[in-house]
Formats: C-alpha cells, structure tokens, sequence
C-alpha cells in the first residue's frame, strides 16, 4: 500500500480563526457549553421571578409594598462575586421590576443594578459567610436600593411617593428572611451535590 501522507501541523488546526486544536478546543467548547448553561438558567429564573411576582400582585394587596422578588434575585446572583454579573442581573431584574411598578421607567433598573455591583464586590471582599451574615448582606442590599430609589425619585419626579418607613422596614425584612433561605438551600444542595459525587468516585474505585 502507499505510505501514508506526510501530517502536517495545519492539519490539526480546526479553528483557523483561534488556531486551536486537541485539547485546547475542547476547553473552549467546553466553557462555552458552561456559559450558554448559566445564560439560559438565568433566563428561566428570571421568568420565573416575573410568574411568582405577577402572582403575588394578583392574589395579594400590597404584595410589591412589601416583597420584592427582583431585588432578592438580584442579590442572590450577586453572591457569585461577579461584579459584572451582578450588574447585567439587577439592570434585568430591575427594568422587569420598572414594567410592573408603573411609575419612572429605569427607576428601578438603576437602583438594582448598582445594587448587584455593590453586593457582588463586598461578598468578594467579605470572609466566608454564615447565614445570619448572608441575611445581614441581603437587609443591606434592601436598605440601599430603597435610598437610592427614595432619591432618584425625589430627584426626577415632581410629586413623589415616597414608601413609608413601616412600609421599608418590612421590606428589608422580608428581603432578609428570604436571602437567608435562599442561602441555606444553596448549601445544602451543595452538600448533597457533593456526597452524590463522592458516592459515584467510591463506585467508581471499587
């Protein structure tokens, strides 16, 4: 039979444009699979924000006096320690919340997205945080998006609303207590995610 062709290394190059190959392409396809992953998961729980958040609205009177889901999804995404994602999350959920509350369009969007930038860089630069901690960031992230929703209205508007400060208080505290189940659920799927892993690696040995 005839030799086989001489192999030569731009035979191996896939990606003309990247000039990767092996094993390189597939770390990359590898983390664009993760990425499109995490685009659509916050897709669908931003959806499913808006669902429980017009449900509320419609079974409960003042349920977004006194609860709201956009900014505990906001700070929830935050804790990842990404400043940019906390930004792109809380401009999201923010606007989402703009096209339910009825008044100054971006009020919100602006307040939020602040909000995640900030959360995500005070959780990079916090210790390793307990619940009660967690609790502490979320009542924070509530007190500071209402100030900055309080002023820009203030600013912007010419006969403002302002929310009264019963009004604020539950608010923060709502916001509080559901950042702190949020967080204790995280922990213990993380828990259970990790004894599935080491129960397959176990399998696996034997």
């Amino acid at each position: 039979p005839p030799p086989p062709p001489v192999f030569q290394a731009e035979d191996g190059i896939r990606d003309k444009r990247g000039g990767l190959v092996g094993s390189e392409m597939c770390i990359r396809d590898s983390y664009r699979r993760l990425r499109l992953k995490r685009v659509l998961r916050f897709v669908a729980a931003l959806l499913a924000v808006i669902a429980l958040h017009a449900l509320g609205v419609r079974l409960f009177d003042g349920f977004a006096v006194y609860v709201d889901l956009f900014l505990v999804f906001t700070v929830a995404w935050a804790f990842g320690g990404n400043p940019l994602t906390g930004l792109t999350v809380g401009l999201a959920a923010g606007l989402a919340a703009d096209a339910f509350s009825g008044g100054l369009y971006g009020l919100h969007g602006f307040a939020n997205t602040l909000v995640g930038y900030m959360t995500a860089v005070a959780v990079l630069n916090l210790a390793k945080l307990n619940t009660s901690g967690a609790a502490i960031v979320f009542a924070l992230a509530a007190v500071a998006q209402q100030l900055m929703v309080v002023l820009l209205a203030l600013l912007m508007l010419p006969n403002p609303e302002p929310p009264t400060p019963v009004a604020v208080l539950w608010k923060v505290a709502i916001t509080a207590a559901m950042g702190a189940g949020i967080f204790l659920s995280e922990r213990h799927l993380a828990r259970l995610s990790g004894k599935m892993r080491r129960a397959r690696e176990s399998r696996l040995r034997f």
